[in-house]
C-alpha cells in the first residue's frame, strides 16, 4: 500500500472513532487531502473532476470507497462527514445511501441526508425529497423544500403549497423559497398575501419569491421574442 493509501485509511479510521475532537480534525486533513482531486461542477448535467494530475499517486486506489462505506456503516459524525463531502462533489455513488438514510428513524440522519440530497440537484432524487416535506423534523422540511427549489421541480408545487398552509414560519419561509425558483403561477396569490404577514422573515421571502418569480418570467418572455 502506498504512502497516500495509508494516510487516507487511518485519517477515515479516526474519522470513525469515538474521539469526536479527533474525528473532526481527520475531517479537515481528508478535505485537504481531497478536495484538490475530486473538487466538481456540473457541465451540461456531467461530472468534472479537475484536475487529473493532482490523482498522481492514486494509479489503482479509489479513496472515495472508504467514504462510501463510512457513510453506509460509519460512525455518527463519519457518516455526516461523508455525506457532506461526497455531496460537495457530487458523487454518483452516494446518491443510493443518501435516499436510504432518509427512511432512518434518527432526525440527526435524515437531517444530513436530506441536505446532501438537496446540495446534489439530482432530479432523480425529488420523488424522495417532496416525500420528506411531510418529515417531523423542521430542519428535514427545510432543507427537502430547499433542494426541491434548486432542482425546480414543478411536481412538487401541489406539496409545497400544502405544507405552506400547514407548516409554521419556518416552513413558509422554505417554501416561498422553494416556489419562487420554481415560477409556476400558482403560489402567486398566497405569496402576495404573505407580504402582509406578522413574521419579517416571511413578508421578505415572500417578496424575494415573488421578484424571482418577476424575473423569470421576464427572462421566458425575453427569451421567446427572440432579445438578449
Amino acid at each position: 500500500m502506498q504512502a497516500i493509501e495509508q494516510t487516507i485509511e487511518s485519517l477515515v479510521g479516526q474519522l470513525n472513532g469515538p474521539d469526536t475532537e479527533l474525528a473532526k480534525a481527520a475531517g479537515e486533513k481528508l478535505d485537504k487531502l481531497l478536495y484538490p482531486r475530486y473538487l466538481a461542477t456540473t457541465t451540461g448535467g456531467q461530472r468534472v473532476t479537475i484536475p487529473k494530475a493532482h490523482d498522481t499517486g492514486l494509479q489503482g486506489f479509489d479513496p472515495l470507497k472508504s467514504l462510501l462505506r463510512t457513510l453506509a456503516e460509519g460512525s455518527d459524525y463519519g457518516r455526516e462527514y461523508a455525506a457532506t463531502f461526497l455531496s460537495a462533489i457530487k458523487e454518483p455513488r452516494a446518491i443510493l445511501l443518501l435516499l436510504a438514510a432518509l427512511d432512518e428513524n434518527c432526525p440527526k440522519v435524515r437531517e444530513w441526508a436530506t441536505q446532501a440530497l438537496a446540495w446534489f440537484q439530482d432530479p432523480s432524487a425529488a420523488a424522495a425529497l417532496i416525500a420528506r416535506l411531510g418529515d417531523s423534523t423542521s430542519s428535514v422540511r427545510h432543507w427537502a423544500a430547499f433542494g426541491l427549489g434548486l432542482i425546480e421541480n414543478r411536481d412538487a408545487v401541489p406539496s409545497l403549497m400544502r405544507l405552506f398552509e400547514t407548516g409554521d414560519n419556518d416552513d413558509k419561509s422554505s417554501v416561498l423559497f422553494a416556489l419562487g425558483r420554481i415560477a409556476d403561477p400558482r403560489f402567486l396569490p398566497f405569496a402576495r398575501e404573505a407580504l402582509s404577514h406578522t413574521q419579517k422573515r416571511v413578508r421578505r421571502a415572500a417578496k424575494s419569491a415573488i421578484s424571482s418569480y418577476d424575473f423569470k418570467r421576464r427572462r421566458a418572455e425575453q427569451n421567446a421574442g427572440g432579445n438578449p
